[in-house]
């Protein structure tokens, strides 16, 4: 049966997203699996089955008048959309693990940038800086290099964005349940980024509360809590790009046509 469904959304693909054309899919879907179990019970095999149900209901020109579609078959010009395959898909979306692991990297180390100067001056003095300071230019170069080096990578699925694509209805729906599989892991992930976040203060009030205001110790707090935020955005920043990946390619197909619809499999 996954064949045959898959046969019909490919029949409607292209047509405009209107109420009567929906009608007229379910009822043309609801016709072939009748078909489908007419056939089988008359004792042909799945394959045989599938084979006669396209045979007969294969050609929407011919039943467009039965189904009432004469109108929606006209269809409208449209700019011609590149077709991303399956593998092509996959690529990107591991691409976008990488991007998100990057990016959030990049940012955490301008997050801590200043963290070697607050500590070197708070526990050695003034005067002592100049490791913190090489510390801190070094970790903004690192930074800056690892978005641009991110960016180049990320340039070649441009089109992805820049260009109308479209995807089949099984790519939809694959990509679709791995997006629906991945929310409890984005909600974990989001969870600790918010919790990372929020105890960041709490090594800060914890020193300050034991050392009674000393600056050398609470200078270690300081870093605590820009270590401790800088986790917490990786986190974000991280499972955001995922989620993005799953609701670009989701997004790529007409809106206006049954193919930007797709829904899951019942």
């Amino acid at each position: 049966m996954e064949t045959i469904r898959n046969y019909l959304e490919m029949m409607f693909a292209d047509l405009t997203n209107t109420a009567e054309v929906k009608r007229a899919k379910e009822e043309l879907w609801q016709m072939m699996e009748d078909k489908f179990d007419e056939e089988i019970v008359n004792g042909k095999s799945e394959n045989e089955a599938v084979a006669s149900v396209i045979a007969n209901f294969g050609n929407l020109d011919e039943l467009a008048e039965t189904l009432g579609l004469k109108k929606s078959m006209i269809r409208e010009e449209r700019p011609a959309r590149r077709r991303l395959s399956f593998d092509e898909i996959q690529d990107y979306l591991s691409a976008k693990v990488i991007d998100g692991a990057l990016s959030g990297l990049a940012v955490g180390m301008f997050i801590c940038c200043a963290s070697g100067v607050i500590a070197e001056t708070e526990l050695f003095g003034d005067e002592h800086y100049l490791l913190g300071l090489i510390l801190l230019f070094a970790m903004i170069a690192g930074g800056v290099g690892i978005l641009i080096y991110n960016a180049a990578m990320m340039k070649k699925w441009d089109y992805i964005k820049k260009e109308p694509c479209s995807i089949d209805f099984q790519t939809a729906n694959y990509v679709s349940e791995r997006k629906e599989a991945y929310n409890s892991t984005n909600a974990i992930m989001n969870a600790i980024g918010v919790g990372l976040c929020v105890i960041s203060v709490v090594p800060v009030i914890a020193i300050s509360e034991f050392t009674h205001g000393n600056d050398k110790f609470e200078a270690i707090g300081v870093v605590a809590l820009l270590l401790l935020v800088a986790a917490g955005v990786f986190f974000f920043i991280f499972t955001g790009s995922i989620n993005t990946g799953y609701d670009t390619i989701l997004s790529v197909n007409d809106p206006s046509t049954v193919a930007g619809d797709y829904r899951k499999r019942k």
